[in-house]
This record gives structure tokens, C-alpha cells and sequence, in this order.
């Protein structure tokens, strides 16, 4: 006979198991929601207009598990909260250090500036203090925190020498590159985001656009959508989670990165601006040449220009929309942190489309009167997409390059369309012509014997006495 006690302790347990869970997530989730808010400035109902984000929130929990680790547990001490159990429980720190970023107004704000503002709001009555190595920590945390809540970067938080001297590193620099000093935290923020940006292994910023005399490049969908780019430049995409290194191009290996989080981009476009830092450390990376184009505008119009790349490059052509549908569910559509406005911005057509986003998503040059999206076969690069102007331009004078192998690619190249037309009206009409000449060639040569034939036989009927009754 099976105990009843045993069952109903097994009932009560799996209760509270489920309890917890429930709990779990809805703090996880209110956390995201209050990092969220502390980061953009926004109210719970401006966030809940893009729950796609969602989804970079995901994201963001895998990239704090070292903040879960023994290393980082100063962090934790220092603003007066338990150390996290899990991931999802780390989102107290994200949000002061986000609030305080926010709340700094001055540009020459440095990561100390930062990291006493946090102490200050700390929620501990009696003051703590930290060692040299442990307050290197927190500033790296800090750190940490600026690359993630501007998605310029991505901070390096563990290293495969564990008694390597502490510093300032990011994923995007060389192997070998050690990083940035420590004692850079005592500069302003913008300057070390500028001097990361120069240490880069190629400054993608300084590309010549093919721009004089003021007038501007012309971006053609029928060059740049992907389904060209596939078909006839061989081009592969990698999907990135940092906007510094989107629509950045390999000519060698034929890659095209693009970022993977447009719902980032989607809340940045929807308020004011997000403070003086974020705007400061955005301009310090895309303002580094003064030959690059047009000056720096902001993150707005940067994250613009970001949602604008998704249709000119997939969703404009329904070849293209084919194309990254089944992109998407291969390589990313399996993943936790998959952004499925990525796959409404790739895979809708226009109209659908704007019934969906709101028209803040778009560069003002890009919207009609009524202030809605209003696709075109060709863009200015200048005017349409000021910042990545120059990697777009890269991308196309590779694809203009690019000739057909196959006979199938030289139908599918439609690159230039009035040449396209032109092609296949003198190929057919060409085709036809010779088609009908050669026809009548074979008629010719076969009349002849038939010709002779009947030529003989009237000769011989001629040549035949009459015969006399």
C-alpha cells in the first residue's frame, strides 16, 4: 500500500518547487523591467511597446554569470546586497550603474565618477571598504556595465591567466592586445572608448565612400539586398551582438556582420536622449575621422540607421525575405535569446510591416508626409544612412565587382535592371532572329533537291516525242 503521508510531502514539495520557480521568474522579469527603466528613462508602459526586448534581457543573463563567481563578490559587498545565486538575480547592479551613468551630466565623467556615485546610493548602513584589487573589480564591473548598456562593446570579464594584472578589454580586440591600463578609469569615459576603437585591428570607420563635390553615394536595394549579395558575391552573414561591428565587411572571407538585437535599438528610438554619457561614448567611436561623412548625430539616429539596414538589405525583395527566413530559423530561431523583431523587420513586406512598428523605428528622410516608412529602390547614403554610410558604400562597390559564374546566376543578377532588360530582350529577340534564319536555311537546303527533282522531270516529259495516231 503506497503511504499517504509520503505522497501528499512529495504533493507539498512539488508545490513549492513550482512556487519558487514562479517566484523566481517574476522577480527575474520585474528585474528586467526596472533595469530596463533605469536604463532608458522610460515607464513601464513605453518599455512594454517592444517586448521583443525581452529577449536582449536573456542575453544580457548569460553574459553576468562571472558576476555570479567568487572573483566578483566584492561587487555585491559593496552596494549591500546578497551575492546572486543566479544570473537573473544580477540585475540590482545593472540598474544603479545604469541610473548613475544616466543621472551624470558632465562628459568628463570618469568610471571612478561612476563607481562613488554607486557607492553612494548603496543600500548599506555601515560604510565598507575595499581593497585595491577588490575596487579594480568593481570598476571593471562598471565597465562591464557601459559596453552592455550602450551595445557598442562587449567587455572581456574573464581572462585565461588568472594573474595577469587587471585592465579594460573588450571581445572586439586582438588576441594579444592586453587591454587598457587601469588607471585609464580615471579618465574621461569617452576617451577610453575612443582609444578602444583605435587599438582595433582595422578601423572600419576610415573608409573612403567615393564621395566629392557634396554629392552623395547612392545605395541601390537591387545591389545591396541579400539575395544579390548571396547569389552573386557569395556573401555569408554572421550575426553579431554589438552595433560597432554591425554591416562591418570581410572581403577576404566574404562576411557580412550584422547585429542581432534591433529591439535594443527599437527602445533607444523611442524616448530622449539616454544622457550625456551614452551619447558622448556613441560619438567618441563613430566621430573618430573627420573625413568619415557627416558629423555624429546621436544614438537615435544611429539606432535609425541600425532598423533601417534590416529592409534594405532583406526585407524589400521577397527573394530576400525568402532568403532570411531561412536564415533565421537555421541559426538563430532555436536560441532563447532570439529577437523575433529581427524576423518582423526581415521577413514582412512594407505593408504588413507598418501596421506593426511604430514610425519612430525609421531616419525622418525615410517616412512620407504622414510620417510613415516609405521604401525606395535607392537611398542616399549621406542623407538616409549618415553613419554607416561608408560600410554600406564597402559593401556595394564589392557586389558591383562581382560577374556571374553560372547561366542560373545571370538570370537571378538583377543588379542593374535596365541592363538586366536589356540583356535578355537583345538574347531572346537575338535568339529568335537566329532561330528563324536557320529555319530558313534548312528550308533552302532542303527545296533544292526537291527543286532539282521536279526540274528533271519536266525535262524528260519535254524531251519525249509526241506520239502520231
Amino acid at each position: 500500500m503506497v503511504n499517504l503521508q509520503s505522497l501528499k510531502k512529495s504533493a507539498i514539495d512539488i508545490e513549492m518547487q513550482k512556487h519558487t520557480e514562479h517566484t523566481a521568474k517574476s522577480w527575474a522579469k520585474d528585474g528586467r523591467m526596472a533595469a530596463l527603466q533605469g536604463l532608458f528613462g522610460y515607464s513601464r508602459e513605453t518599455v512594454e511597446q517592444v517586448p521583443s526586448a525581452m529577449a536582449w534581457c536573456r542575453y544580457l543573463e548569460d553574459r553576468f554569470q562571472p558576476f555570479v563567481d567568487e572573483e566578483y563578490a566584492c561587487i555585491w559587498k559593496a552596494i549591500g546586497l546578497p551575492r546572486p545565486k543566479t544570473t537573473a538575480d544580477c540585475w540590482p547592479f545593472f540598474e544603479v550603474v545604469a541610473s548613475s551613468v544616466i543621472g551624470m551630466n558632465d562628459a568628463g565623467t570618469s568610471i571612478e565618477d561612476i563607481w562613488d556615485a554607486v557607492e553612494s546610493s548603496r543600500q548599506v548602513v555601515q560604510p565598507t571598504r575595499t581593497s585595491p584589487s577588490e575596487k579594480s573589480t568593481c570598476l571593471i564591473a562598471v565597465f562591464a556595465i557601459l559596453c552592455w548598456g550602450s551595445m557598442m562593446l562587449q567587455p572581456k570579464l574573464v581572462w585565461a591567466n588568472p594573474a595577469a594584472s587587471p585592465c579594460l578589454a573588450v571581445e572586439q580586440l586582438q588576441s594579444d592586445h592586453q587591454g587598457l591600463r587601469m588607471d585609464f578609469v580615471q579618465r574621461p569615459i569617452p576617451a577610453i572608448f575612443r582609444n578602444i576603437q583605435r587599438s582595433k585591428a582595422t578601423n572600419c570607420w576610415r573608409r573612403p565612400i567615393g564621395v566629392s563635390n557634396g554629392i552623395s553615394t547612392v545605395l541601390y536595394v537591387s545591389t545591396l539586398n541579400f539575395s544579390s549579395l548571396r547569389t552573386i558575391g557569395k556573401i555569408r552573414l554572421r550575426w553579431v551582438d554589438n552595433i560597432s561591428s554591425h554591416l562591418e565587411f570581410d572581403s577576404r572571407n566574404r562576411i557580412l556582420s550584422i547585429f542581432r538585437f534591433p529591439s535594443f535599438c527599437a527602445l533607444t528610438t523611442l524616448g530622449e536622449t539616454r544622457g550625456v554619457l551614452f551619447e558622448e561614448l556613441s560619438r567618441a567611436l563613430y566621430s573618430a575621422d573627420a573625413d568619415a561623412g557627416r558629423e555624429f548625430e546621436g544614438n537615435e539616429q544611429l539606432s535609425q540607421e541600425v532598423l533601417m539596414s534590416y529592409r534594405l538589405l532583406f526585407g524589400q525583395t521577397r527573394a530576400s525575405r525568402k532568403l532570411a527566413k531561412a536564415l533565421l530559423q537555421e541559426e538563430l530561431g532555436k536560441n532563447h535569446d532570439y529577437d523575433e523583431l529581427l524576423g518582423l523587420l526581415c521577413c514582412t513586406p512594407h505593408r504588413p510591416l507598418v501596421k506593426k512598428v511604430l514610425s519612430t523605428f525609421w531616419p525622418v528622410s525615410c517616412r512620407d508626409y504622414n510620417n510613415i516608412l516609405s521604401e525606395a529602390d535607392s537611398y542616399s547614403a549621406q542623407d538616409d544612412f549618415p553613419t554607416f554610410s561608408q560600410r554600406l558604400a564597402a559593401v556595394q562597390d564589392f557586389s558591383l565587382r562581382q560577374q556571374p559564374s553560372k547561366l542560373r546566376d545571370l538570370w537571378r543578377d538583377r543588379r542593374n535592371p535596365l541592363q538586366w532588360y536589356t540583356f535578355w530582350a537583345v538574347l531572346i529577340v537575338g535568339g529568335a532572329s537566329i532561330i528563324i534564319g536557320l529555319l530558313q536555311l534548312v528550308v533552302a537546303i532542303v527545296a533544292i533537291p526537291i527543286s532539282g527533282a521536279i526540274c528533271n522531270c519536266s525535262n524528260s516529259e519535254i524531251s519525249q516525242p509526241s506520239r502520231i495516231v
